[in-house]
């Protein structure tokens, strides 16, 4: 369990995420005396288009090999020896201290076709084109201002699951370059072109970077999602990865063992795939590979990891719960095990009960404060609301700006039911079986103690033996069978008999 959970999470990890968000995303650029901007102050696409000028290529032109880098850590060429293996133009590629950028960044925006909802006749004249809300069906599959449109399947894409839509296509892409002169001339011509626009629904800058110091990927996308509505919602989605996971931390056993098993996969996958193109061609392709120098799609791996992560996680918790099983050295662990088991029925009938509550005060939110509180603007945000309320993490304060006798009398009502009523119920649910269970339960006597105290005299033992040469002889173990089932080493009057009863019959 501990190596696979070292396996897949690091403090590295957590650092180089943290620090790309400081730096693209919480970042304050002053665009003009009194504007300062910020990637989640983003709610217009000309403050998106700022937000490229000003702060997204302005910290790109920051490197190590800038002549604007005051601060640069490395002196000598000794010191770059690092970037050696890296192709393509290291000079341009590189930002900050140590990152390179695998292939140079991209745009993409998702658009929705134009007249795809009902216009009504007065507004027709003033209102030439209608644009819906994003769906699969509605989404602009054709050429926007010389950009084709591509698909997923073709351009490697995942669907892009943000907080308002989740959007199935890849859209239309435009490819930037290492040269922060020439991205600038192109997010100007873009910016005066209106490529974005009213259709626009999703529209992110995407690009990954290595950091040769830690050999971390980080995978970013800073997506601005465009409703009908009008008014832009910003999403940050940063991923970190391991070059090496296996060699990068102490081998564990079960990570080696999962390494060698994809290592013989890939590696099989490999001979059929040159048996089928041929040796020749093979090399070609591995050739072509070597020498790219375009934007890479990692969306695949970014998926595969989460998938990956989160299977992990579910092992590691079902795991660790395993270890429920050898309570039974302990009465009271062993007693609780018992309550929760005789109570199951109870606590079915209570979880249905709070389940049925938590949706009438979930509903009931959504409704009352559903315009005006982002707490309950859609269901899952309720359901996640109501949960945090249960487990103490409540702010009245939040719910201020809402009407403040319903809010008031909303707050009140879930305090009463849920904490008073509720909770307090389910506490006597299990104290009621746990005094029931206690004065019957039959266990064993601890055993914990002789198993310790066979483990260090075996120890013993067999420093004994490498030190004289010699076993050592120590007396029979006198085995008592007829305290095999003991309630506290008190036995009850009636097992008593019945047990005597069942050695007469053995005895005969």
């Amino acid at each position: 369990m501990c190596a696979v959970t070292q396996a897949t999470s690091d403090y590295k990890m957590y650092f180089y995420t943290n620090m790309m968000d400081k730096h693209m995303v919480n970042r304050q650029t002053a665009i003009e005396p009194g504007l300062v901007s910020t990637f989640d102050a983003i709610y217009t696409i000309p403050q998106f288009w700022d937000f490229m000028e000003f702060t997204f290529l302005v910290m790109l032109q920051d490197g190590d090999f800038k002549t604007s880098d005051f601060s640069s850590i490395y002196s000598s060429t000794n010191d770059t020896q690092k970037y050696a293996e890296i192709f393509g133009d290291i000079r341009n590629r590189v930002f900050k201290h140590g990152n390179v950028l695998i292939g140079p960044p991209r745009l993409r925006q998702i658009r929705v076709k134009p007249d795809g909802c009902n216009r009504n006749a007065v507004f027709s004249r003033d209102l030439k084109h209608c644009y819906s809300p994003y769906s699969w069906l509605m989404e602009d599959r054709t050429v926007h201002q010389g950009v084709l449109w591509q698909s997923m399947y073709a351009t490697g894409y995942t669907p892009l699951s943000c907080e308002i839509e989740t959007y199935l296509g890849a859209g239309f892409v435009v490819n930037m370059n290492y040269d922060n002169q020439e991205n600038l001339k192109l997010i100007k011509q873009l910016r005066a072109d209106k490529w974005l626009d009213q259709g626009s629904r999703a529209f992110m800058v995407e690009f990954n970077a290595y950091h040769v110091d830690t050999h971390l990927f980080e995978l970013a996308k800073l997506v601005v999602e465009k409703p009908s509505t009008g008014v832009c919602v910003p999403n940050m989605k940063l991923r970190t990865l391991r070059r090496g996971w296996f060699f990068s931390t102490p081998l564990w056993a079960i990570v080696t063992l999962a390494y060698y098993i994809y290592i013989i996969l890939i590696t099989a996958s490999e001979i059929m795939l040159i048996k089928e193109m041929g040796f020749c061609r093979y090399l070609g392709v591995m050739r072509h590979v070597s020498v790219s120098d375009e934007f890479i799609n990692m969306d695949i791996s970014w998926n595969i990891n989460i998938v990956y992560n989160n299977i992990c996680g579910f092992i590691i918790f079902i795991a660790w719960l395993r270890l429920l099983h050898f309570v039974g050295f302990n009465r009271t662990m062993v007693i609780f095990v018992r309550v929760i088991h005789a109570s199951k029925r109870e606590i079915t009938g209570f979880l249905l009960l709070f389940f049925t509550i938590s949706m009438a005060y979930t509903q009931c939110g959504m409704v009352l404060f559903g315009g005006m509180d982002p707490q309950f603007r859609n269901m899952l945000s309720s359901i996640v609301t109501i949960v945090r309320w249960t487990v103490g993490n409540s702010n009245f304060a939040d719910m201020s700006y809402s009407n403040i006798v319903i809010t008031r009398i909303y707050y009140i009502s879930f305090v009463i039911v849920v904490f008073i009523i509720l909770l307090f119920a389910f506490q006597a649910i299990i104290n009621d079986t746990y005094d029931e269970i206690k004065h019957i339960a039959l266990t064993r006597p601890s055993q914990l103690g002789k198993v310790l105290k066979l483990y260090f005299r075996s120890l013993c033992d067999l420093l004994y033996f490498v030190v004289c040469g010699k076993r050592k002889r120590r007396p029979p173990i006198d085995v008592d069978a007829k305290a095999e089932l003991e309630s506290d080493r008190r036995v009850d009057p009636q097992q008593a008999a019945a047990m005597a009863a069942m050695r007469h019959i053995h005895s005969q």
